[in-house]
């Protein structure tokens, strides 16, 4: 529908029903507030956390939940630039500057007050005859499957 059709159709209508359709509209875009926990220090695991915390004592060597991503870029890559963004994503979402630490027997979640990263660079040469490019992915799955530390990061 053209917004021009919509405009004809709200003009339409009836004293009652515009603002009834007013109403709705304010109460449905009325997004529940959430509030900041003012002692982040230390918080309890959620169960999804405490899922992944039992996991992990079970097998620290894991790399189950690693999750990969490979990306090919073209052109000269700006690491100082890609290297901001990322930190600014983790400025942004405490969960990727969260670690799990004991305290008083019982595990908790801490959240690294800040974080940053530094972008690591690899030269990949071909490996054992094969192209740069299946060096790379084979350098990707390498890392792939280094542990995930809950405890450091």
């Amino acid at each position: 529908m053209a917004s021009s059709d919509l405009e004809k159709q709200l003009a339409n209508l009836s004293p009652a029903k515009r603002a009834l359709l007013e109403r709705k509209r304010r109460e449905s875009s009325a997004a529940p507030v959430l509030r900041r926990i003012e002692d982040r220090s230390t918080a309890r695991l959620s169960f999804a956390q405490q899922r992944f915390w039992l996991i992990h004592q079970l097998d620290p060597n894991s790399y189950l939940y690693n999750v990969p991503r490979l990306v090919r870029l073209s052109g000269t890559l700006d690491r100082a630039a890609l290297e901001a963004s990322l930190n600014e994503i983790i400025r942004r979402h405490e969960a990727l500057r969260t670690t799990f630490r004991m305290q008083n027997a019982h595990p908790v979640q801490v959240i690294a007050p800040e974080l940053r990263i530094q972008v690591p660079a690899e030269q990949v040469a071909p490996r054992n005859g094969t192209s740069p490019l299946d060096s790379a992915i084979d350098l990707a799955l390498e890392t792939y499957q280094l542990p995930f530390d809950l405890a450091g990061g």
